[in-house]
């Protein structure tokens, strides 16, 4: 039997940002965020063969090079003859990856002149190189450029078609791309991953394109999958303190819970609405990462002391927040969280550990309604 081993390696990470630093998992990939840190990625490819790199946010696949349009003119439609009026048409190209389910950025523009208005004159665009499955062109209007078609072919036909310009290709975007711009708080929902609280804005909230995790490009008018962000705004500044993918979003704030949806049974998204909408008092969250469990989030209330639950209710059509350690508060008198995590099987029981070095272990059994809490003594301390 081979000896077990201990695999080590590098982080960007010091001590002092473990504390605020937050994770979620999907799959061979785990993101981490921390308020002074770039977004990270680990990967993990074997036992021995893991990966810490700072996420680079947009497309991996990029856009066709070298774009040229070519004119032809009709018998009698060229230049110099009657009603030929010189035209310049601008054009950018974009590659499209159906298995990825990513558009590349635009290519550099690159113009031709014609008269597309005379019957069998056209335009065709070509390129040198292309990646993905179909290459997308877009035609110039007035400053915007509006989706003309696409191809799995090696050129395309311009016959005077028309620019469908609420079909923009996408504009890159970064808002994470300085100091004070990182995120400090992420987390999984309907299948975007949300990043909240940064030191420039602790109150916004930024989601990437739809099941493209390192995207955060978006297009004018938006698309249904674009990346997008908003703001929780309320009396006071809402730091964003957690987030937690429930029947909507939930954001944990320094202030209040708000739970976040996109309307009558629409997910959340960019060309819809946005509703955010404030489900418990003036408790606030602290930064410790809140746990769900059989559909309940628990969360350390910023006001107070102990553990509070969130619930939905169909009474008030809103989530109702309890206190789950009110005959157990001795346990939480001039102490707070430092780190908690649950354990499903066996038991149900989540454990807590302390800024005191205490162990805490909290039995919850919602289907017989059963809770409690266990203090787990020991001659040190627990970390």
């Amino acid at each position: 039997m081979g000896a077990a081993r201990v695999y080590r390696f590098d982080t960007p990470y010091s001590h002092e940002d473990l504390p605020d630093m937050v994770f979620e998992q999907t799959s061979q990939d785990m993101y981490t965020a921390s308020l002074d840190k770039p977004v990270q990625k680990i990967t993990r490819a074997d036992h021995t063969d893991w990966l810490w790199e700072a996420v680079t946010f947009g497309p991996t696949i990029v856009a066709p090079t070298g774009g040229a349009a070519t004119t032809f003119y009709a018998s009698g439609s060229g230049p110099g003859d009657p009603g030929y009026s010189a035209t310049t048409y601008r054009y950018v190209l974009t590659a499209i990856d159906e298995e990825l389910g990513q558009e590349s950025r635009a290519s550099a523009s690159f113009t031709t002149s014609n008269d597309l208005s005379l019957d069998g004159n056209y335009n065709t665009i070509t390129w040198t190189t292309a990646l993905g499955d179909r290459v997308a062109v877009y035609k110039e209007n007035n400053g915007v450029y509006g989706y003309i078609g696409a191809t799995e072919g090696a050129s395309f036909k311009d016959q005077n078609i028309l620019e469908d310009l609420t079909n923009t290709p996408p504009k890159a975007q970064n808002p994470f791309a300085a100091a004070g711009d990182y995120p400090s708080t992420l987390g999984f929902h309907e299948q975007r991953l949300f990043f909240g609280r940064s030191r420039n804005h602790p109150n916004g909230v930024w989601a990437t394109q739809t099941a493209d995790f390192e995207n955060m490009d978006y297009s004018s008018p938006a698309k249904g999958d674009d990346a997008l962000s908003f703001a929780i705004v309320g009396k006071k500044v809402n730091a964003i303190n957690s987030l937690v993918s429930s029947s909507s979003l939930l954001a944990l704030t320094s202030d209040s819970v708000v739970s976040v949806t996109g309307g009558t049974d629409n997910a959340i998204g960019p060309d819809g609405h946005i509703l955010p909408k404030k489900q418990s008092g003036y408790r606030g969250s602290t930064r410790v990462s809140a746990q769900e469990i059989d559909e309940v989030v628990f969360y350390e209330p910023k006001r107070g002391k102990g553990v509070r639950a969130l619930n939905y209710t169909f009474e008030i059509d809103g989530y109702r927040s309890d206190d789950v350690s009110l005959f157990s508060s001795h346990y939480f008198e001039d102490d707070e969280i430092v780190r908690w995590a649950y354990q499903a099987d066996p038991y149900s029981c989540m454990w807590v550990v302390m800024a005191s070095g205490k162990l805490l272990c909290f039995t919850w059994e919602r289907s017989q309604e059963v809770w409690g809490w266990t203090e787990n003594v020991t001659d040190g301390l627990y970390e």
